[in-house]
């Protein structure tokens, strides 16, 4: 058994495999590098830090973004670059590239000749993959998707960034990615510039740059967007989302143009905080309205909706019981029309308001009471409703006049205070007023037909700002916002902002939603909105594609569809 071992170590001596097996897999590694396809371009003449080197090279060489260059890197070892865009001409057209981080291992496979005297070569990404593996860094990865690198002037709010790809699909709206703080966060474009720069001695460049405000990181297993707190490094290479296909979702309000993120509302802040959908006429704000009376609906919130245009009743019918909706039409009309022959010496005890304000309050507290009525839509202008205006003297009659849209507004509003507070305090909405055409219904001091509507707007603006503690809220819903009280409007946390060009209406949003939101309302395409405020999913604002009316029903009616 001795003569074994001794063998073994004569034949180690003697033979020398392991020697001789490494000489074979060095030439092996060298005949590989000699097959490896490469094409000298140029030379690095420029570093910045972190991870920029500028490469000129001739005119004749076409290069373009995203292209696969090996360049030399640390102590002049082989690396792998990405090629962005061209910077200016000295000798040759001057490119910048971004270095990669590689494995030490998928270095030593990389060719050494090319990069000698700090030369570049072309190399091709699937004879890589073919020969190497794929290289593990997202850059690598997602060059395809390369738009740009992160300029001077980013702050931990705003993103700014070089365009170095012409002729991509980026676009306001569109979501772009960065890395920030080891991992990728997705921001939001909102704006672009072109700029010019002296480069060396009197050239000039042209070069776009674009500027995004942050969305968050997001988890796909929460469906969230979690919070971007600092700002990325400079030169970090931005990226375009790609394009994605979605399926509908009813916690989905809208979605990130051309990808599937969401966005989705909280229907407790949505209505305790108030809230408001403003653009011009057409647009699809009762649409949009009537999708969140619904979530309400569901969520067993009270929504009254005053409604002169009778959409609500027919689009909502699934939820309105027509019995009592009958009954309560019926039950508030025949209060109104006898007051015109009701006299009193103390004026406020004449006409019908009296006995249609305790109607009301009847109508309402049955509506909150019984969890099978849950809507109820009121055409304030369909009623006829009488007041006394003047004492009433001996042997004449007193004048009467009948209540405007804006004092019958005044009294839901009052009868749903009053029910909400009977009903004590509560975190949670317990019931939503919806102000359709709100122009006529609450309007501005300077654009109220009276004294009498001015009045009656600042009365509905208590009973919406006291409401907030019993769970009473509003949604506010117009497309002239220069008509409707602001004293409301300031109380909407989250708007909803499609399309308007009113100047008006601009700085007014422009308070909400920040001036680069704001600047692109009046270009906004159908079918978009700018959504922010403290019912959204999201903690800034952030352009959407709003749901298209079938596919929002299709959920959100599937059960009773199938039922």
């Amino acid at each position: 058994m001795e003569l074994v071992p001794i063998l073994l170590a004569w034949l180690a001596v003697t033979f020398r495999p392991l020697e001789h097996f490494v000489i074979w897999g060095s030439k092996v590694r060298e005949r590989w590098r000699k097959s490896f396809d490469t094409e000298q371009i140029g030379k690095v003449v420029g570093h910045t830090v972190p991870g920029l080197l500028t490469v000129e090279h001739p005119v004749s060489k076409d290069i373009e973004t995203g292209d696969l260059l090996l360049v030399p890197g640390d102590e002049q070892q082989p690396n792998i670059g990405v090629a962005l865009g061209h910077v200016g001409i000295g000798e040759g057209l001057r490119l910048q590239v971004l270095q990669l981080s590689i494995s030490e291992e998928v270095k030593s496979r990389l060719p050494k000749a090319p990069i000698s005297e700090g030369r570049c070569a072309v190399v091709d990404g699937d004879e890589i993959d073919d020969q190497i593996g794929s290289i593990q860094d997202y850059r690598y990865e997602n060059r395809n998707r390369l738009v740009g690198i992160v300029s001077p002037g980013t702050t931990t709010q705003e993103l700014r960034f070089e365009v170095v790809r012409s002729g991509t699909e980026l676009e306001e709206g569109r979501l772009i990615k960065v890395e920030v703080g080891g991992e990728m966060g997705l921001y939001q474009v909102t704006d672009g510039v072109t700029k010019e720069e002296t480069v060396q001695q009197e050239n000039k460049r042209g070069y776009a740059e674009a500027g995004a405000r942050k969305i968050g990181y997001w988890d796909d297993q929460e469906e969230y967007f979690s919070p971007i707190t600092w700002l990325p490094e400079p030169n970090t290479p931005v990226f375009l989302v790609e394009e994605q296909d979605r399926e509908v979702d009813y916690e989905a309000v809208g979605y990130f143009p051309r990808t599937s993120y969401p966005v989705s509302v909280d229907t407790d802040d949505l209505v305790t905080h108030n809230s408001a959908i403003l653009g011009i006429l057409g647009i699809g704000k009762s649409y949009l309205s009537m999708e969140l009376v619904e979530r309400m609906i569901k969520d067993d919130i009270n929504v009254i909706c005053i409604d002169m245009t009778d959409q609500y009743k027919k689009e909502l019918g699934n939820y309105i019981e027509d019995g009592y909706a009958y009954w309560s039409h019926l039950y508030l009309n025949s209060a109104g029309v006898k007051g015109k022959e009701i006299y009193r010496m103390n004026k406020e005890e004449g006409g019908s308001i009296n006995e249609f304000r305790t109607r009301m309050d009847k109508v309402i507290d049955d509506l909150i009471d019984d969890s099978k009525k849950r809507v109820l839509t009121i055409d304030p202008s369909f009623f006829q409703v009488w007041e006394q205006t003047g004492n009433l003297r001996p042997n004449e009659e007193a004048s009467m006049g009948t209540l405007t849209q804006a004092q019958i507004t005044q009294i839901i509003a009052e009868s749903a205070l009053q029910a909400c507070q009977e009903r004590g305090m509560t975190k949670s909405a317990r019931c939503c007023i919806v102000f359709e055409e709100a122009h006529s219904l609450i309007p501005e001091f300077n654009a109220a037909a009276s004294k009498t509507d001015e009045r009656a707007t600042n009365g509905t603006s208590r009973a919406i700002l006291q409401g907030r503690k019993f769970g009473l809220g509003g949604l506010v819903v117009t497309q002239r916002t220069a008509s409707v009280t602001k004293t409301i409007l300031n109380q909407c946390n989250t708007i909803f902002s499609m399309r308007v060009f009113d100047d008006t209406g601009m700085e007014f949003l422009s308070n909400y939603i920040g001036d680069d939101y704001a600047e692109k309302l009046s270009n906004l395409d159908d079918r978009h909105m700018v959504v922010s405020g403290k019912a959204s999913s999201c903690r800034g604002p952030v352009q959407v594609r709003v749901n298209d009316r079938e596919d929002f029903l299709s959920v959100a009616r599937a059960d009773e569809e199938d039922g």
